[in-house]
């Protein structure tokens, strides 16, 4: 069982900040694709089981992706 207590949140928000400013600056990876996510697994796995960290991954660019497009057909000119 995996607890959680306020410096785990805090290592959570690092986590995700770190891996998606790595993404944004790394050359040759449009919109930092893969690049955020193979960061973002790394860091988290050192502290929680790999299998979460990647779920957690493979769940936030499908949220992500979901989002764009209800934002897209929402806005969508016609």
């Amino acid at each position: 069982s995996i607890e959680f207590n306020p410096l785990n949140y805090w290592h959570l928000l690092f986590v995700f900040i770190f891996s998606w400013v790595i993404g944004f600056v790394v050359p040759g990876a449009p919109g930092g694709i893969g690049v955020r996510e193979a960061v973002f697994i790394f860091l988290l796995s050192q502290y929680y089981p790999k299998e979460l960290a990647v779920f957690v991954a493979i769940t936030y660019r499908l949220v992500n992706i979901i989002g764009d497009l209800i934002f897209y057909f929402v806005t969508k000119a016609e």
